[in-house]
């Protein structure tokens, strides 16, 4: 576990026997006021810059073990392959990334090969405007009607041009998904933070292109997705 340095402990403690004084002094000095003690500390700071990398260091261990919690046990994502698999993937996608819509093919051969492979899916538009509002479809289906998420996640993969809003709705009302009622969830709060959350987390884990995808090792590549999602026996043979 990551400690702030001994260094800042005297500088605490000379700090409140300045303030406090001694027990019982019959003339005890005037109480610092908040810009003496600012300046303490900056003065402190400028003397000894480390402890800025440290505490900075602390915060960012902090952010990602926050994150990875967020990332294999969010109940909000959608999961390719089998929901109660021991084998955990977390994919970050783009609907509008040509080496994503490679990767759902490497993805349904993992699938196949593997039958106790869970991939998590993380609406992950880095692509521009469009793309958001694609995925924000794509949450809001997904609280509406969950059960019709898998083929249209697969459709907008397999259907030609770039992903839009006005293609997505398309797509899940071809399924069955009731128009206005999907508009309804697409504006609603709930949905939006749900894909803020994730890109809030993405950017945690330094996501920085798409596709990404994780598993109890760390981030890796869709080149190495079969082989990396592989059952064990496989692996060792």
């Amino acid at each position: 576990m990551f400690r702030l340095s001994t260094k800042l402990v005297p500088v605490a403690v000379a700090g409140t026997l300045m303030i406090a004084g001694p027990a019982g002094a019959q003339d005890a000095p005037a109480a610092m006021t908040r810009s003496d003690i600012e300046q303490i500390v900056r003065e402190y700071l400028l003397e000894n810059p480390e402890i800025l990398v440290e505490v900075s260091r602390a915060l960012t261990e902090k952010q990602q073990a926050e994150a990875q919690k967020d990332l294999f046990g969010s109940a909000e994502d959608a999961v390719l392959g089998n929901p109660d698999g021991s084998k955990t993937v977390v994919e970050f996608f783009d609907y509008n990334c040509g080496y994503c819509r490679q990767a759902y093919g490497e993805a349904q051969k993992a699938i196949a090969a593997n039958p106790d492979l869970k991939i998590v899916l993380k609406e992950y538009p880095i692509l521009g405007p469009d793309s958001e509002d694609a995925h924000i479809v794509a949450v809001a289906l997904r609280r509406i009607a969950p059960g019709k998420y898998a083929e249209f996640h697969n459709n907008m993969y397999t259907t030609d041009g770039r992903a839009t809003e006005e293609k997505a709705v398309e797509i899940a009302t071809d399924l069955g998904v009731d128009e206005d009622e999907l508009r309804a969830a697409m504006s609603e709060e709930e949905t939006v933070q749900q894909l803020e959350k994730t890109q809030k987390l993405g950017r945690a884990l330094q996501v920085n292109g798409t596709p990404t995808y994780f598993d109890e090792n760390g981030p890796f590549g869709f080149d190495s997705l079969v082989s990396r999602t592989a059952p064990q026996e496989a692996q060792d043979g």
